[in-house]
């Protein structure tokens, strides 16, 4: 039997882990765009319900765009793209991404040239990954700094987290929180998350389990999966907060539900301890399906459970584990 201090360790223990990696020197997909540019451009278009910055601009129809390159099709380039607007050319080179890349970014500089903070923050994600250009983080971070300047949210984001680990511009904590402060404070879920994590561990700001939990909060209830299973190990330990067995199951479920293997393996521990809340399927269940995803200490506590459970009841929680993992961990 697990007892409560072994499962209060089995959490903590994780949730170390988890910090360390969320603080530490990471390979970090920095926000705003995905690894695919071209990818997360295509989806914004696609999606007019999407509230960011790139919907914001006003499109032209596609027979003037044409109509305006006949017309300055011979004459200079320099021309051409000094008749057009600030996002006009941003959008052009949206438009070009997939076709002729060069062409796109020559588009993309000269609106962040005219001052531009979405196209500032394109080419700041496009240096730091090195699509196109050379990857440099100076001047990823030149061009993110414009953009941030002007209260682009992606790009705080995006500072801060390069002053964090120290790419571009020097490795500095209390900097880097103060950029994700500005980013959270205007409802950036992802910035309120890490500014949690800051409080949470002392990284950059004084450790301070209530204001951990305030950020935490506001991220969570923006469907934050890494601020639903923070919220989970305070509520289930009473740190920074009463304790509350019921509060700490709901978000740890809502993180699992989202794929949250760490959520997964956290609620697999909560079903396994002792008392009224126990459930050996469900608990094998979640710990199973956070294996699969790859978490390390899973199969380890896997073993610990099935010690508990007749062959049946194994049979019945893979089952149930396939279904769940079909249904993307929806109604499981």
């Amino acid at each position: 039997m697990i007892t409560s201090e072994e499962f209060s360790c089995f959490l903590f223990c994780a949730l170390l882990v988890l910090a360390a990696f969320y603080v530490g020197n990471q390979n970090y997909d920095l926000v705003s765009y995905s690894s695919s540019i071209q990818e997360k451009f295509a989806a914004h278009q696609n999606d007019p319900s999407s509230e960011t910055e790139v919907n914001t601009i006003q499109k032209r129809p596609d027979a003037q765009i044409k109509k305006d390159e006949h017309k300055y099709k011979e004459d200079d380039w320099n021309n051409y793209v000094e008749a057009l607007g600030a996002e006009e050319l941003f959008q052009k080179g949206i438009s070009l991404l997939e076709k002729d890349i060069s062409k796109a970014a020559s588009y993309f500089l000269k609106a962040a040239d005219i001052g531009l903070p979405e196209a500032q923050a394109v080419l700041g994600k496009m240096y730091y990954d090195g699509f196109h250009f050379k990857k440099n983080y100076k001047k990823s971070a030149s061009y993110f700094k414009l953009a941030a300047e002007q209260g682009h949210i992606n790009a705080l984001f995006n500072l801060g987290y390069m002053h964090e680990v120290g790419h571009g511009v020097p490795q500095d904590p209390q900097r880097a929180a103060k950029f994700f402060l500005k980013a959270a404070k205007r409802g950036d879920a992802d910035a309120q998350a890490r500014l949690g994590i800051f409080y949470f561990v002392g990284t950059g700001v004084n450790k301070d389990l209530e204001e951990a939990l305030k950020w935490f909060l506001k991220s969570a209830l923006q469907g934050n999966s890494v601020s639903q299973n923070f919220l989970g190990y305070q509520y289930y330990n009473g740190i920074g907060v009463s304790k509350n067995l019921s509060d700490a199951k709901k978000w740890f479920l809502k993180a699992a539900e989202q794929g949250d293997s760490e959520a997964q393996y956290n609620l697999g521990i909560y079903y396994n301890r002792k008392g009224a809340r126990q459930n050996l399927e469900k608990s094998f269940m979640w710990t199973l399906l956070a294996k699969d995803q790859g978490y390390e200490d899973a199969a380890k506590q896997l073993t610990i459970i099935m010690k508990k459970m007749s062959a049946g009841q194994i049979a019945k929680a893979e089952k149930q584990a396939a279904r769940c993992a079909s249904m993307s961990y929806k109604k499981c």
